[in-house]
């Protein structure tokens, strides 16, 4: 996980292309291709302006759930985030997105009706590079760069926070509530884990400004675990 999130967000600056998908009134999910966004937040917040008629505008104000996707076709690399999209109506953001360029497209100007904005806050994803895909959450005080226990996906940020070998030498895969002294501390299956970590789901929603409830962090904690190192499958 070392400087994945540097390299994440250094590769979605670089494309001219992204794309975004909302939910239909059917349930379908809808793939546009769009610019660049406006404007990036780390690998957390991106803005795209549009037009009035935009389908979507309808499509983000009914289900604001949404997936927006980048990749690189050189180096074969992408990553798609999984989110909520947000028409925004706020004045004072959409001014200070507003570029005098975007007279060409919006011939009203920044009030005149038909430039709307809209933002995309990540909550999870999974990048794909060198035939491996990873998946992680988003937290924009979480920094990705720190090694992450392979058992139960915790941080581990401190010397103290990491498990311990048979010698009593830190291990660097696992943390120290998982494994100590050179074994696993509990004998669980990956659901059992999920669930375990599930119990906290209200500290991290505090920690992360996430509002998920169990059944809607259910999937995507299996998502993630499954492709740690205890859980992984060959």
């Amino acid at each position: 996980m070392k400087n994945i999130t540097e390299t994440i967000e250094q590769m979605i600056r670089k494309q001219n292309v992204s794309f975004i998908s909302s939910v239909d009134e059917d349930g379908f999910p809808n793939t546009k291709a769009m610019l660049a966004p406006v404007k990036q937040e780390g690998i957390q917040t991106f803005y795209w302006h549009t037009n009035s008629l935009s389908v979507r505008i309808k499509q983000y104000r009914n289900n604001p759930k949404a997936c927006i996707y980048f990749y690189d076709k050189d180096s074969f690399e992408g990553v798609m985030l999984k989110g909520t999209m947000e028409v925004v109506d706020d004045p004072d953001t959409k001014k200070a997105i507003w570029k005098d360029d975007f007279s060409i497209y919006y011939q009203g100007g920044v009030d005149g009706g038909d430039f709307i904005l809209l933002r995309f806050t990540a909550q999870s994803g999974r990048y794909y590079s060198n035939f491996n895909s990873i998946s992680f959450m988003v937290n924009k005080e979480q920094n990705m760069n720190d090694p992450i226990c392979q058992s139960c996906g915790m941080n581990m940020r401190t010397a103290e926070e990491f498990g311990t070998n048979a010698d009593g030498t830190p291990n660097e895969d696992y943390c120290h509530y998982c494994y100590q002294n050179g074994a696993f501390t509990r004998d669980v299956t990956m659901d059992e884990m999920m669930e375990t970590n599930l119990q906290y789901i209200d500290h991290w929603n505090k920690e992360t400004g996430n509002n998920f409830t169990p059944d809607e962090a259910r999937p995507i904690l299996r998502e993630f675990l499954s492709n740690l190192k205890r859980w992984k499958k060959d």
